[in-house]
Parts: structure tokens; C-alpha cells; sequence
């Protein structure tokens, strides 16, 4: 009967019902709330393989002519040109980080005596430092660390790669066994994606009832 029910609506009424129950319970209701951070660290536990086998698997068994990768191609970068712009509108109308220079001017600073100011700027990212972030020193580093980009890179390098060697007549049945070994693990971290994601209305109620 439940899975009949829209994931959205049941998120709703999870939502209305968590802070429900918060305004009822009050604090006593506190430890309920790990039930959402368990089921969060439990998606972030499976998002980077879910990224890596789903990227890897596409590379493999997808085929591509040259005037569909080329399409592709512009596509990739009409979004990346998009998003750029985006970011630039944002950053120039609302001026996102202006308010920590406020918190420098007031004399507000951290328990360490740093002007917040002064250590954001000190913190800022150069081009240097971004392109070393999107290449991860070993292949596990990035499922290690759990970073998106560095997964997103490995997979797709880690694809191109096979692809490649598929082309050598002694390396094409390895490459056909691990292509149907990425597939088999996509279709299994999926499935256990699946499950997690029946008890986000669960999770939800719990945070909100905090």
C-alpha cells in the first residue's frame, strides 16, 4: 500500500508529521534524529561507487560515432558555458561572502583572533590549487575521500583507457570481463540505492522532529 504512494508525497507528510511531533515531544525527542544521519552517511557511503561503476559502465558499453561525439562534445560545453555564466551572474548581482567582510569591519573574530575577512581571502582557491584538485595523486584517493570530481575523472580515465585497450586482440576478452563486471556492480549498487532511498521519508521525519 505505501509503495503505492508518491516518494514525494510521502516525504511531505514525513516532513508535517517530524515537526509535529518536535513541537509536541520537545528535546526528548532528540535521539530520533541519528535515524537521519545514519541514513545520510549510508548514501554517501554508496554515491561514490554508485558514480564510478554508473560512469565506467556508460564509457564501456556505450557506442559512439564521431558525429554523436561531437554532439556530445557541444553539449558538454553549451552546460559548462551555462553553468560559468550562472556562476558569474550570481557572484557579481549577489555578491555571495560579502558578509564576512562585515563580520571583519564589526570586529567580530573567531575564538583564534583571525579576522574572519582576512582568512577567507587567505583561503581563496587559485587555479594552481583547483586543477592539482581535479587530479587525485593515486586511483583509491578519491573513492577514499569520498570526492565527486576525483571519482567522476578516475572513471572516466579508467574508461577511456579500456576502451583503448579493447582494441588489442589479447586484451579484449579482459576488457569485456571487467565491462560486465562494472555492469553487474552498477545494477548492485543500485539496487542498494534503492533501499536506502525508501526510508528518506523515515530520515526526514527524524531531522525535522529534532
Amino acid at each position: 500500500m505505501l509503495g503505492r504512494i508518491p516518494v514525494y508525497v510521502q516525504i511531505l507528510a514525513a516532513a508535517v508529521a517530524g515537526i509535529g511531533v518536535g513541537l509536541i515531544a520537545g528535546p526528548s525527542i532528540q535521539p530520533i534524529g541519528q535515524l537521519g544521519s545514519l541514513l545520510l552517511q549510508a548514501i554517501k557511503m554508496l554515491a561514490g561507487p554508485l558514480i564510478f561503476v554508473a560512469i565506467l559502465d556508460a564509457v564501456l558499453r556505450t557506442q559512439l560515432t564521431w558525429k554523436s561525439a561531437r554532439r556530445f562534445g557541444v553539449f558538454l560545453a553549451l552546460n559548462a558555458t551555462a553553468s560559468v555564466l550562472i556562476a558569474l551572474f550570481v557572484a557579481t548581482v549577489f555578491r555571495p561572502g560579502d558578509w564576512m567582510k562585515g563580520l571583519g569591519a564589526g570586529g567580530m573574530q573567531n575564538p583564534a583572533g583571525v579576522d574572519p575577512s582576512v582568512a577567507f581571502q587567505a583561503s581563496a582557491l587559485s587555479l594552481e590549487k583547483i586543477l592539482k584538485n581535479l587530479l587525485p595523486a593515486s586511483l583509491i584517493e578519491p573513492l577514499a575521500s569520498n570526492s565527486i570530481t576525483g571519482i567522476a575523472i578516475v572513471a572516466l580515465l579508467l574508461g577511456l583507457a579500456l576502451r583503448g585497450a579493447a582494441q588489442i586482440p589479447e586484451a579484449q576478452a579482459g576488457v569485456s570481463v571487467i565491462a560486465d563486471i562494472a555492469h553487474a556492480l552498477l545494477k548492485a549498487t543500485e539496487k542498494g540505492m534503492s533501499w536506502i532511498i525508501r526510508w528518506v521519508p523515515l530520515a526526514v521525519f527524524a531531522v525535522l522532529a529534532l
